[in-house]
């Protein structure tokens, strides 16, 4: 079994990195929906392989129910 000493230093490092990509998500996600919106028209299902906020498929979901 792992050391939680050994651990903590990395589940600081997954919670920044988890932080940053959802930061970037919630701006990509307003560009992708402004300039490629038809893309996602008339879209039935929506598979989100992203780990953790699910952010992108939410924004999506919402701006074409």
């Amino acid at each position: 079994m792992l050391d939680q000493a050994l651990l903590s230093p990395w589940q600081k490092f997954n919670s920044l990195l988890k932080a940053g990509m959802a930061s970037d998500a919630r701006l990509v996600v307003q560009v992708l929906i402004r300039e490629c919106g038809d893309v996602f028209q008339g879209l039935r299902s929506l598979v989100d392989v992203e780990v953790g906020t699910e952010m992108m498929a939410m924004a999506i979901a919402e701006a074409y129910p």
